[in-house]
């Protein structure tokens, strides 16, 4: 590769940095709890959207992770909340060039599922279904009690090249709000 032609990379890469994006964040709908065998399980509908630049990754073959980090805590009053149970999960989506369908993998339970849209596979990334969270007896406590859900894009499981773009680049930095539910023990 000549010395202009990564000159012109660089440069180019070094726009896309720079320019000023309208990052979406994944937005949470639906989120249940129950306690069955003496755990407790969540149940959470996240819709997870992508930015352009980041759809357009992921269908070039970039594989994407997300992490869906869940939490509840017995809320205080004079000192900060009380974590009683918490648990990260993280998912894979990416593209299977050959059959041109997407792949979302559970990498805890190595589950995976095939769509034939990135729609399609970004409503399953964001469906999960009775995730364990720990022993429901932990949850016998003075209420009020809070759960809290949180998705986002993992920035560090890119490929290296792309990183720090990523960073840099405000389209990449894909979170939602923390979202909140009333834990019935």
């Amino acid at each position: 590769m000549s010395p202009r032609s990564v000159a012109y990379i660089l440069c180019y890469l070094l726009a896309l940095a720079i320019s000023p994006s309208d990052a979406r964040d994944a937005l949470g709908v639906q989120i249940s709890g129950k306690v069955a065998n003496g755990l407790y399980y969540v149940t959470a509908a996240l819709p997870i959207v992508l930015s352009p630049e980041v759809e357009e990754a992921v269908k070039n073959g970039v594989p994407l992770q997300f992490v869906f980090d869940f939490r509840i805590n017995r809320s205080r009053r004079y000192l900060w909340d009380e974590e009683l149970l918490s648990v990260r999960r993280s998912c894979t989506l990416e593209r299977h060039a050959l059959a041109n369908k997407y792949v979302v993998t559970d990498l805890i339970t190595h589950r995976s599922t095939v769509a034939g849209s990135i729609a399609e596979a970004l409503e399953m990334l964001g469906h999960l279904t009775e995730i364990p969270l720990g022993k429901a007896q932990r949850l016998i406590t003075v209420p009020p009690l809070i759960g809290t859900a949180r998705g986002q894009l993992n920035i560090e499981a890119l490929p290296a090249p792309l990183r720090p773009i990523a960073y840099l680049t405000p389209s990449w930095h894909l979170k939602s709000p923390r979202l909140k539910w009333q834990v019935l023990p």
